[in-house]
Order: C-alpha cells, then sequence, then structure tokens
C-alpha cells in the first residue's frame, strides 16, 4: 500500500469531530427557521456518527429545533435520547432542565413529580455546572406550589420541602 497517506492519518493527533461540520450548518438553519432542514441534518449525521463527541450537542440542538416547531413529544424524545446515551455529557444537564419544563407543560397527570425527579437527577449529577442550582430553584418552585413537606432533622418538625432544596 502507499505508506505515505498511512503516516498522515496516523499523525493527525486530535481527531475531528464528523458531527462539527453537521451542527454548523444546523445551527445556520436554524438561526434561518429552516427548522425541519437542520433536524433533517442532524438525524443524518448521528446516524453517521451516533458515538462521536458531538452526538450530546446534536440532541439537544435537535430537541431545540423541535421545540421552536412546537413538536414537545419529539423534543422530550431527542433529550431522553440524550440523557440514555450520553449521561454525564453536561449538554445530558441542560437537557434534563428542558425535559423538566417540557414535562411540567405537558397534560402528564404525573407532571410535578416527573419534573422535580429528572431536576433532582440534574442537581445531584451535575452538582458543579450552573445548571444544578437552577434545578434546584426549579424543584423547589415545584414543591412550593404543591405545598410538599418534609421532617427538618436540624429542627425536628416538618417544614416545606423547599427550605430543604
Amino acid at each position: 500500500g502507499d505508506w505515505s497517506s498511512d503516516v498522515c492519518s496516523s499523525d493527525l493527533g486530535a481527531e475531528v469531530d464528523p458531527l462539527g461540520d453537521v451542527l454548523k450548518t444546523a445551527s445556520a438553519k436554524l438561526d434561518a427557521r429552516l427548522y425541519d432542514q437542520a433536524i433533517a441534518d442532524i438525524k443524518s449525521g448521528l446516524a453517521r456518527s451516533p458515538q462521536s463527541a458531538g452526538a450530546p450537542a446534536a440532541y439537544l440542538l435537535m430537541g431545540q429545533a423541535y421545540e421552536a416547531t412546537k413538536r414537545s413529544d419529539d423534543a422530550m424524545a431527542a433529550y431522553v435520547e440524550l440523557r440514555s446515551a450520553h449521561p454525564t455529557a453536561q449538554a445530558s444537564a441542560d437537557a434534563g432542565l428542558r425535559l423538566a419544563q417540557l414535562i411540567l407543560a405537558s397534560k402528564r397527570e404525573d407532571r410535578d413529580q416527573a419534573a422535580a425527579t429528572i431536576l433532582t437527577s440534574v442537581a445531584t449529577g451535575f452538582p458543579t455546572v450552573p445548571f444544578a442550582p437552577r434545578a434546584l430553584a426549579q424543584r423547589g418552585a415545584i414543591e412550593e406550589r404543591l405545598k410538599t413537606r418534609s421532617v427538618d432533622p436540624t429542627l425536628g418538625t416538618l417544614v416545606p420541602n423547599a427550605l430543604l432544596s
């Protein structure tokens, strides 16, 4: 074989993310409000490179495109896929916040509890990123609205859960 191509390819060092160009193009299409085209590009890119370093960002962008077109179920599916396939990616924290908001706006009977559970997982799974305090604040708002109470170990009495968040 041609040794020069082998040497060149192994000497490149850091691998180029195959989704990088897809994300740039899709972002530009979203800016131009070409949502369906952006979603199609992202889906195609994810199908070709599902384990790419850019996959979490691609799922997040796809969810945002679905949200922009009022397709909440598709947006939730994109965020769930991101959180399942890439649970430690920082984009997963953002997806968790977005998913919780969509669930709260849904007609699900268990929406408050489901959203609070997701917000707790964001706060505990990503304690050092800016999403953690937002998740705790949103969960506190749900608990305040529901008037949820628990025993405070220090006070030894029932207090609103929002105080414990």
